[in-house]
């Protein structure tokens, strides 16, 4: 659906008593936070896992005049995708998801002029990206 087609279907919500008290009060004490944020792709996207591994969802906040560093390519490791932000809450944010051979093999060095946040993936056994 279309952005605005959206806005309108939330606006609708807002108003709904049954969504308001059956479902959005039972989901609100388990949300600590949210953010929106409208992604373009920044590298061709693998569709294929390219083996066995784990994967890391490494985000990045800067300012709008930085670009945020890939890792230095290493053994064992793939760039599955990277994002960047179109439409974000403050500063740009880039989203990248990378793919380890290894658990061992997880590049522990960051950028130290951005904000960093990574987030660990197993895949499931019926996951296409096993």
């Amino acid at each position: 659906p279309s952005l605005r087609k959206r806005a309108k279907v939330r606006q609708l919500l807002s108003t709904n008593e049954d969504w308001n008290s059956l479902y959005l009060d039972k989901a609100r004490v388990f949300m600590q936070k949210q953010t929106n944020s409208l992604l373009i792709p920044t590298t061709p996207i693998l569709t294929a896992s390219p083996c066995p591994g784990v994967y890391e969802i490494r985000t990045l906040r800067h300012s709008p005049q930085n670009t945020a560093p890939y890792s230095i390519p290493e053994r064992g490791i793939t760039l599955v995708g990277a994002w960047k932000t179109i439409l974000d809450e403050n500063g740009t944010l880039d989203i990248q998801l990378w793919h380890y051979s290894n658990i061992d093999t997880i590049y522990s060095d960051r950028p130290s002029n951005l904000e960093v946040s990574s987030k660990l993936l197993i895949p499931a056994k019926f996951s296409l990206l096993q």
